[in-house]
């Protein structure tokens, strides 16, 4: 196991984007110049012109020219590259040092007078005239060719030099960083934080053991597959309302009945809840589904799933990560804490039956004499919630399963072969918060439609995230959804994890903010 996790190791690091943070940086231009005037005496310059013909990306020339020797200028091999300038350092008015970035990757500009158009003319100007004009952050394309400096740096020599789009507002200054938080959120672009190795691992995770990517709808008749708030529009031509998902689930699971026994999706959710370091009103999550399996099977493949994109993704050739002050260790097996048991154990007392009529009032007495802050609705799901927060979630910094919720928690998971009054589901917690969500799915439709009643009595006293009922679910269930297990991860979180952030909105490439008043 250990050779092929080598190996796989490996393959991520060729494959892994080297991304450069070109944008951390402070909010003061380098130069006076103002929009277009600097290219005045450009001569040629078009303003924005359609299209700039480029012949490879940075990536790929960087890879075909890099066992170049130093000192190599191969003057017959033409090529073009575009991208953002990100530092310039003149050597003297006939040579000239810029980087330039495209797509996460770096290469260096080499510009020598003696090899720029017009070269042997002693009257022509228009090498000092791009380079006096040239600042950090304009995007410019270069027809030139492979070469190295003497120190060995590959380069591209430039024979020719297009501004195809200058950077006119202030850029920022690569030392420093961006530092105003309003800043780096609202103008993402100054502050570019994602990791798109998580998802394609995900998928070629999944894809390897023959699930089928699908996409269901984000507009749906029905906001269920979660306990949350939807945000509700309302389409003019059916003349009906219309909920953003809060999950795929119940499409996902109505695919399984269809047939398609291993599906999954990545996709876009959105829940019109709060907002803090770990809850954005719109998100990413990963759900995948399987024909013949339970909530052990998926424990196990939590296991295998997350510490390999540790091992692998991450680049770090080992299980733990530093996150919050914390080191977190994803080695396997995780540990295990079943609820109820779990609680009574950090209580140092019985909890009352989950069956018990007077569940919720001794709940609520239990809150109130332990100091536990549970505000109204008092709906036994809600009390229960409080009490995991309070007194188990803190307990999970390395990854933790906590399993067998009671049933009145989780109406969409088939209760325990062994104790109807839980069920068999786990939530992964890392760090304290949750990060996976799983369980053997319910398949009864007749059990289904009781527990939607369940939550339609939570609803009317007041909690507005319990589930509603979804009558075309309960009807696809009568055709036959065979023993499935379900999983569900939040990619934003994973990818905090990963990268070290203490804000969901760090890897969120535009976060939810609230509008500015700006005119």
């Amino acid at each position: 196991m250990m050779l092929q996790r080598r190996s796989l190791l490996a393959r991520s690091r060729v494959a892994a984007r080297p991304w450069v943070n070109l944008f951390s940086t402070s909010s003061a231009h380098e130069h006076d110049d103002v929009g277009h005037a600097r290219f005045d005496a450009v001569e040629g310059y078009t303003r924005y012109p359609n299209h700039f013909p480029v012949s490879m990306t940075v990536k790929d020339f960087i890879a075909k020219y890099d066992d170049l020797p130093a000192k190599a200028r191969l003057t017959d091999v033409p090529v073009s590259l575009a991208g953002r300038i990100t530092s310039i350092r003149a050597a003297s008015k006939k040579l000239i040092f810029l980087d330039i970035n495209n797509d996460g990757h770096e290469v260096q500009v080499l510009a020598e007078r003696k090899y720029y158009a017009n070269a042997d003319d002693a009257d022509d100007k228009s090498f000092e005239h791009v380079h006096d004009s040239l600042r950090r952050g304009d995007i410019i394309g270069v027809h030139g060719f492979p070469g190295k400096s003497g120190k060995g740096e590959l380069s591209i020599i430039p024979q020719n030099v297009s501004i195809l789009s200058p950077c006119l507002a202030p850029f920022p200054n690569s030392k420093y960083g961006v530092k105003e938080i309003d800043i780096r959120f609202r103008q993402k672009y100054l502050d570019l934080l994602t990791n798109k190795d998580v998802i394609q691992y995900i998928r070629r995770y999944l894809e390897d053991r023959d699930f089928v990517e699908v996409e269901t709808p984000i507009l749906c008749t029905a906001a269920g597959g979660a306990a949350a708030n939807p945000f509700t529009t309302t389409s003019r031509a059916l003349h009906t309302d219309l909920f953003l998902r809060i999950a795929p689930e119940l499409y996902l699971k109505q695919l399984v009945i269809g047939g398609l026994d291993r599906v999954f999706e990545i996709g876009k959710v959105f829940r019109n809840e709060g907002v803090d370091q770990s809850h954005n009103p719109e998100f990413t999550m990963c759900e995948f589904y399987q024909a013949y399996a339970d909530y052990n099977t998926f424990m196990a493949t939590a296991e295998d799933m997350l510490s390999d994109i540790l091992f692998l993704v991450a680049l770090c050739g080992s299980y733990t990560v530093e996150w919050n002050g914390r080191t977190i260790d994803f080695t396997p097996p995780f540990k295990r804490i079943s609820i109820l048991e779990g609680l009574e154990a950090a209580l140092d007392e019985p909890l009352p039956a989950m069956d018990d009529p007077e569940l919720v009032i001794k709940l609520v007495a239990l809150c109130e004499r332990r100091g536990v802050a549970c505000p109204p609705p008092h709906t036994p799901a809600r009390v229960l919630d409080c009490l995991i927060g309070e007194y188990l979630e803190p307990q999970c910094v390395n990854p933790t399963f906590l399993i067998h919720h009671p049933a009145l928690l989780s109406p969409l998971a088939k209760a325990h072969r062994e104790n109807p009054l839980v069920t068999e589901r786990f939530e992964l917690f890392v760090g304290g918060k949750e990060l996976c969500n799983a369980y053997t799915e319910l398949n009864d439709p007749d059990e289904q439609r009781e527990r939607f009643a369940a939550q339609a009595q939570d609803r009317a006293t007041g909690d507005s995230e319990a589930h509603t009922k979804d009558e075309a679910f309960c009807r696809a269930l009568e055709y036959g959804l065979p023993p499935t297990a379900g999983f569900g991860i939040g990619i934003d979180r994973l990818v905090m994890l990963l990268a070290g952030m203490p804000h969901i909105r760090e890897v969120i490439l535009f976060p939810t903010m609230k509008p500015t008043q700006e005119p």
